[in-house]
């Protein structure tokens, strides 16, 4: 496992004040909010928030975050 490379892409960032009222607007009634909110592939909530959620990644071993164009802005106010 040492030598992996661990990598994750992330699927939404969004810099919000309310993760549950973000996490419930991208789960559109199919999905459960309660698991978007743990899952590492969804980073929501405020700068400080996200960069908690940033840390964890990390220190779970992953070695580098992608996300998609429309969350780097927000991915990168994440990381300061």
């Amino acid at each position: 496992f040492d030598g992996l490379e661990l990598s994750v892409l992330v699927q939404l960032v969004e810099v919000t004040d309310d993760r549950r009222a973000a996490a419930e607007r991208f789960a559109e009634g199919v999905l459960d909010p309660d698991m978007l909110l743990d899952s590492p592939f969804m980073l929501l909530g405020t700068r400080s928030a996200l960069a908690d959620q940033l840390a964890r990644l990390r220190d779970a071993g992953v070695s580098y975050v992608t996300c998609f164009d429309s969350s780097a802005e927000a991915l990168a106010a994440a990381r300061g």
